[in-house]
């Protein structure tokens, strides 16, 4: 893995910090808007999510943070297996980086 100087220490201390860190290998993915070759079906499939959300937060059964959840897996599975988002690309919204 390629090493990077630290982007903490910027000017002058950049030269003095002498510590590096692993580059984070960026994966790139080109999104297809239409995967499913009529326009009306690539967009029902990308509402499918928003629709769950909010009927099972209507429909005051199920708990808004677990239709939250709920729906954030149903956009995820969307993404990887109707817009071929790459599986570790769509997981990464789980994940919270800090600063």
């Amino acid at each position: 893995m390629q090493k990077i100087r630290c982007k903490k220490h910027r000017g002058a201390r950049a030269r003095s910090c002498g510590a590096s860190h692993a580059a984070v290998a960026m994966e790139l993915w080109t999104q297809i808007y239409n995967p499913l070759g009529n326009a009306a079906l690539s967009t029902f499939a990308a509402v499918i999510p928003i629709c769950m959300l909010l009927g099972l937060i209507a429909s005051g059964k199920v708990r808004v943070h677990i239709a939250a959840g709920i729906a954030l897996t149903a956009a995820i599975l969307i993404a990887a297996f109707v817009f071929t988002m790459p599986l570790g690309m769509a997981r990464r919204v789980l994940v919270r980086r800090s600063r």
